[in-house]
């Protein structure tokens, strides 16, 4: 005998395999349906359905649609919770979800449509005990583009905790102004074998962010010469970075043509790259080489230009 399946087993099935498109056209009209026939959906399921119509709504790009549903749901959730004549046979707080998939997805909406106050209210209506390290990367990051620094190296720290090589969220406690012995703290106790380089690294990030470029070119230098990073593209970056903001343009573009020769199509420092050159070699033709890294690039090598 046939296995039967409810309409919300296949639409779930649906979701699964990917088939977004398909699943944001039958969820729409199941809800529909649900609306006239209260029958056809339980709570769980329909608020689920809702789920996985603004999930297919944000892997079709189709945002501003996405939030209006993730809103619906999250609201719906709210509301079923708290009705008291709930039928036995449901248990909402057993079979909903946890809503950080949707808040997460709801977020960037709201950043892709240009709310950034709305994407950060919504990240930190995440209570503080489900953050994962993914969560308090992201709101960290946030909060240090607003200038919220306070949040964010609470979070930075919380990443840390949780994952001692996540090294952009080191990174981030030290460009906030954090110390690197407290950074250091945080990270070293790691037993990772192979990382032996990994507190030079943060002591010599901790001096670039300290602005003292000179001992930093130092300690990177260490690193690249017998430390176990010799060659590592972000490590030359950082060098090079360091020779532009003392003045010596000489050693800046060896260094960062040495980064760029091992990865041509690197970003971070190109821009620095392309005013040295045009400014040491008054070579305009740099122009048609840098044109193939796109618009965004040469408008920040203008930048540099026309200051």
């Amino acid at each position: 005998m046939a296995q039967i399946f409810s309409s919300f087993d296949q639409l779930k099935a649906m979701y699964d395999k990917e088939l977004y498109s398909n699943v944001f056209v039958m969820a729409s009209l199941m809800l529909t349906s649900c609306e006239q026939n209260f029958e056809t959906l339980n709570s769980s399921s329909k608020y689920l359905t809702m789920v996985y119509y603004g999930h297919s709504a944000f892997k079709l790009a189709q945002y501003k649609k996405a939030e209006t549903i993730y809103r619906q749901a999250l609201h719906y959730k709210k509301t079923i919770i708290k009705i008291k004549n709930i039928k036995p046979s449901e248990n909402p707080s057993k079979d909903l979800m946890p809503d950080i998939d949707v808040k997460f997805n709801l977020h960037i909406c709201h950043l892709k449509l240009g709310h950034s106050e709305l994407a950060i209210e919504t990240i930190q209506s995440i209570p503080g005990r489900q953050r994962n390290a993914k969560i308090n990367m992201t709101l960290a990051k946030l909060c240090q583009k607003y200038s919220m620094e306070r949040t964010a190296i609470s979070a930075y720290k919380e990443v840390l905790k949780e994952c001692p090589l996540a090294i952009e969220a080191a990174e981030g406690l030290l460009s906030l102004g954090v110390s690197g012995a407290e950074v250091a703290s945080l990270v070293i106790e790691t037993n990772v074998s192979g990382f032996e380089w990994y507190a030079a690294w943060i002591k010599a990030k901790a001096l670039f962010y300290a602005r003292s470029y000179k001992e930093a070119i130092t300690a990177f230098k260490t690193l690249d010469e017998s430390g176990g990073l010799r060659g590592n593209h972000s490590l030359l970056v950082n060098i090079g970075e360091a020779y532009h903001y003392i003045g010596d343009n000489k050693n800046a573009i060896s260094i960062l043509q040495r980064a760029r020769a091992g990865e041509p199509a690197m970003q971070r420092g190109l821009d620095i790259l392309a005013f040295l050159l045009m400014h040491e070699k008054k070579n305009l033709m740099i122009w048609k080489e840098l044109s193939v890294h796109g618009l965004d690039t040469l408008k920040i090598v203008l930048k540099y230009v026309l200051r």
